[in-house]
């Protein structure tokens, strides 16, 4: 159970929407940001890596990635 001051990781948010979906049956996809993807792998953050393979457990749905790459 999350709580009102808990961040969810992305992993998270698709286990929820993927409940979402089997409750109401109905095809809710994702929208990802990341930012600055490049800049923050410089820093020993790697965004791209993990965000698909998260998205490889999604299951299908639709999903839409913004970034701000240059």
């Amino acid at each position: 159970a999350w709580r009102d001051e808990d961040i969810l990781t992305f992993a998270e948010v698709i286990r929820l929407v993927q409940d979402a979906r089997a409750r109401t049956g109905r095809d809710i996809g994702l929208i990802p940001e990341l930012k600055n993807p490049s800049y923050f792998a410089t820093i020993g953050l790697p965004m791209v890596e993990p965000l698909l393979r998260d998205l490889a457990v999604f299951g299908g749905g639709p999903v839409i990635i913004q970034s701000f790459e240059v």
